[in-house]
């Protein structure tokens, strides 16, 4: 990296490169301004929140308008897997056996 490289922009790189083999994971781009955060720089205020939801809500609505959204639902309800009497049933945890101990 060139000697004029800011640390932030070296943190940067490095996130983007570790976040480029996950599909599912995006990287918002928030432009920081000083008038975004609290007196001493720390944490966003109210206007930097609103920003970031504003951001956010976009990113999802543009993700919804695509062909095919990615879902990532249950594929056995929490409910499904146990019986009237209480007993796991075994086709909800394959790896669980009669004689297994807990």
């Amino acid at each position: 990296m060139l000697a004029t490289t800011t640390i932030r922009e070296v943190h940067l790189h490095k996130l983007t490169k570790f976040v480029k083999p996950f599909k599912l994971a995006t990287l918002l781009k928030f432009e920081q301004k000083r008038e975004h955060f609290t007196r001493h720089g720390m944490h966003l205020n109210a206007k930097g929140k609103a920003s970031v939801a504003k951001l956010v809500v976009n990113w999802v609505n543009t993700i919804q308008k695509m062909e095919n959204p990615v879902s990532l639902g249950w594929k056995v309800k929490p409910n499904d897997c146990i019986s009237e009497v209480n007993e796991v049933k075994q086709d909800c945890f394959p790896l669980i056996t009669s004689s297994s101990r807990f």
